[in-house]
């Protein structure tokens, strides 16, 4: 099994993590994967953390490698590779304060709040309100600004 520290300094140099829409409903996806040429690695990232494990064949000049894509709960990864992080620190620390904002869903962050009555039956469902939307569209925006930017300690953990 791999350590946090170990997973963090891999993430630091071949992970990604990022805010994305997607579909025609304008849903907000946060994609958190490492892509690695070593089957190894990404393998143990899942059997540590879980999530998908995907073999990208080679194309052009583009070289088969893998790719590990976290599904489920990103918390627990993003908290176990904080403290290790200097290039991506930024990055984690926008992550977590996103899902804490906004909060996680299935399949990433959630557009939709699903209303549940006392006996936790589904009887609707809500929007995002347009401070929150409006909110996700900042994040969205935060995160392609990150990219490649060096670690700023702008984003302090609370």
């Amino acid at each position: 099994m791999i350590s946090d520290c170990y997973a963090g300094g891999v993430f630091d140099g071949e992970g990604s993590i990022g805010l994305y829409v997607t579909g025609r409903r304008g849903t907000y996806q946060m994609s958190i994967r490492v892509d690695m040429g070593s089957k190894d690695v990404v393998l143990a990232f899942q059997e540590r953390f879980g999530g998908r494990l995907t073999r990208i064949k080679p194309r052009g000049r583009t070289k088969e490698h893998w790719q590990w894509s976290l599904t489920g709960s990103r918390v627990s990864f993003l908290q176990a590779i904080l403290p290790h992080t200097i290039e991506k620190h930024t990055q984690v620390e926008l992550a977590l304060h996103y899902i804490r904002e906004l909060g996680e869903g299935h399949g990433g962050m959630f557009t939709r709040i699903t209303k549940r009555d006392a006996l936790g039956r589904v009887v609707g469902v809500s929007q995002r309100t347009p401070e929150q939307k409006e909110r996700q569209a900042w994040y969205t925006l935060e995160f392609k600004r990150l990219k490649g930017v060096k670690y700023e300690n702008e984003y302090q953990s609370a």
